[in-house]
């Protein structure tokens, strides 16, 4: 191990990190996108984090973002749908929306509960 006598350094000899925050708010931005973009469907009664709040966006400085979570290649999605609405085609629609964004990413979807109303059917 090296032996550093911190006694001679001063403050400018300190490595200063990236400006902290930046890659935190450039996924925080994508995973608000892609709450827009999936609210937006008229199949989806809303996000949802999951029953141990584990899809979800976190940030040291905002509010996170429940119900979509970013990993490396991958959109990770909590919905609520409305009944009678198919699960297939509740999926299909907010995969759709992800892929607007994100086009080459893997997308998850998690049907975490249906609504008794909704939409009529087309």
């Amino acid at each position: 191990m090296n032996d550093i006598d911190v006694t001679d350094m001063n403050d400018t000899d300190i490595p200063v990190p990236p400006e902290s925050g930046s890659c935190a708010d450039t996924t925080h931005q994508a995973a608000a996108a892609v709450a827009a973009a999936v609210r937006a469907c008229p199949l989806v009664a809303g996000l949802h984090p999951g029953d141990r709040d584990h899809t979800r966006t976190d940030h040291p400085d905002r509010d996170p973002v429940l119900g979509v979570r970013l990993d490396a290649g991958t959109v990770v999605v909590g919905v609520v749908g409305y009944h009678p609405t198919r699960v297939e085609d509740l999926a299909r629609a907010v995969r759709r929306a992800v892929r607007g964004l994100h086009p080459d990413a893997d997308v998850t979807v998690c049907v975490e509960d249906m609504l008794p109303t909704g939409p009529e059917p087309q």
